[in-house]
């Protein structure tokens, strides 16, 4: 919601927790999303506390590859969903 208030999302598609779509649904300019997390441009919004870790793990991919990601979610016993997540 603080994206969304300071106009970040505009243009663009995001997501939140299930509870709080219809609110963020309230600004015409944002393409809201049910998703686990969507990363677009800069960007990148999540659903709520385990989809904000897959989104962690998105990251860990980004900057350090695949296999670190794969690795750091072994480590902590998590298991790595099929990714559909981009807008």
């Amino acid at each position: 919601m603080l994206l969304a208030a300071a106009s970040l999302l505009e243009g663009k598609s995001a997501t939140t927790h299930w509870s709080a779509l219809k609110e963020l649904r309230g600004y015409p300019d944002i393409s809201v999303k049910h998703r686990r997390y969507i990363h677009e441009d800069k960007l990148i919004t999540a659903a709520g506390v385990a989809s904000g870790i897959d989104m962690a793990l998105h990251v860990v991919g980004i900057l350090w590859g695949e296999d670190m990601k794969k690795a750091v979610a072994k480590h902590m016993e998590y298991p790595i969903e099929k990714e559909s997540s981009n807008a």
